[in-house]
Order: C-alpha cells, then sequence, then structure tokens
C-alpha cells in the first residue's frame, strides 16, 4: 500500500488519544476537533491489540485526511509501516529514535517525547521531526510517581536548545496556553482535555483562536 503524503508543516496542535479504549466517542470527539481545526492526532492505545488498531487507524485516517493533517501511532513501528498512518510518535521506551529512522528512512515522521535536554539531544540525533517536551505543569500518572514539571522556565531551555519544532505537553488548558506559546514553542498537545471538557470542539477551538493571536 502506498502511503500518501502528510501535509508540510509539523501540525500545530496535537491530540494524544487518552488510551481509555477505542469508542464511538473518541472518533466523534476527533471529528469534532478537526472541525475546528485539529491538525495533528496520535493514536496512543497501548491495552488495544494490533489487530484492533490497525481498523482504528483506517477509521481516524477518514476523520483526518493526509490533507488536514499528521496521523501518528504511538510506539508501534510495525503498526505504522502497515497502516495509513504518517509516522510514529516513540515513547521513552521506546526504539531509540536513530534506530527507527535507520529503519524507515524518510518514509515515515518521527516523533519522540522529551523530558529533558539528554533527551532531546538523543531525540534530535536521531533525525526526529518533531518532540513534545512534557510535562509543563504537573499532571496525574495512572502508574508510577509524576514526573516534575519543566515549567514555563524548563519548556523554554528545551525551545532554545531545540532545531526541530518543540510542542508543548502535560496540563495545556487554553486557560494557559496563552503562557506557554510565550515559550516560544510551536504548538499544543494534550491528552484528556477535549473530552473532559464535554466539549472537544469548542475545546480545539479556544486554542486555535490563541495560536491565531500570537505574533
Amino acid at each position: 500500500m502506498e502511503k500518501q503524503e502528510a501535509v508540510n508543516g509539523v501540525p500545530s496542535l496535537f491530540w494524544i488519544s487518552p488510551g481509555e479504549g477505542l469508542s464511538e466517542e473518541l472518533y466523534q470527539g476527533l471529528a469534532a476537533c478537526v472541525r475546528e481545526g485539529l491538525d495533528g492526532f496520535q493514536l496512543r492505545e497501548r491495552h488495544s491489540f494490533p489487530r484492533d488498531l490497525l481498523p482504528a487507524v483506517a477509521r481516524c485516517r477518514e476523520i483526518l485526511p493526509a490533507s488536514q493533517g499528521w496521523l501518528m501511532v504511538n510506539d508501534r513501528l510495525d503498526l505504522a509501516l502497515a497502516s495509513e498512518a504518517d509516522g510514529v510518535h516513540l515513547r521513552r521506551t521506546s526504539l531509540p529514535p536513530a534506530v527507527a529512522r535507520k529503519a524507515v528512512g524518510s518514509q515515515l515522521r518521527i516523533g519522540a517525547s522529551v523530558h529533558d535536554e539528554e533527551e532531546l539531544r538523543e531525540a534530535l540525533a536521531g533525525e526526529v521531526d518533531y518532540v513534545f517536551a512534557s510535562p509543563v505543569f504537573p499532571v496525574r500518572k495512572s502508574a508510577g510517581p509524576p514526573r516534575p514539571p519543566l515549567g514555563l522556565f524548563g519548556l523554554r531551555s528545551l525551545v532554545e536548545l531545540s532545531n526541530v519544532p518543540v510542542i508543548a505537553l502535560g496540563g495545556i488548558l487554553p486557560s494557559n496556553a496563552a503562557e506557554v506559546l510565550e515559550t516560544g514553542v510551536h504548538g499544543l498537545a494534550f491528552m484528556r482535555g477535549p473530552l473532559a471538557s464535554g466539549d472537544p470542539g469548542g475545546f480545539v477551538r479556544a486554542l486555535r483562536e490563541l495560536l491565531g493571536n500570537r505574533s
């Protein structure tokens, strides 16, 4: 299967699925977000089997066409290669970015999660297309102790060190996004915010307006 070419430019608004299972609520929420300008989505459902994720990627691709944004899958390089996804997003415990890049060349987009300068340098050495810098603000984790937040100062430091777009993640809300954007980040990422808000489209619309207003 020939992959569709993703739109030029790294998305400025990324929704990461909250990992609570594949459901109509998730798909409907994604559709509402795309209508309001969401241009990046990462399917992050670690408890779903690859056999179930393959049609899920196809469903997400219908909702977010390649002409409108990037569709990434979390961690699973094999799934990204076998599907219509634009690329794979790597966790700290995933394949090293350099190994993934060597395996796929320019066939896939590659993103990576970074939490400090050392992880950022490793990601940059692997020729990633973008990084998620997190957590910006304190967040709850379902397992294990939470990471210390970067804060706005730590986030700005990573932005200044990076030669690829940095997307802020962790506690991002319409109420604090303006100060996050002042650090120079390329964009914003969020996980539970759209569905938790009860109005996924409105959540994205508010952030899109803030992105449009920055100088």
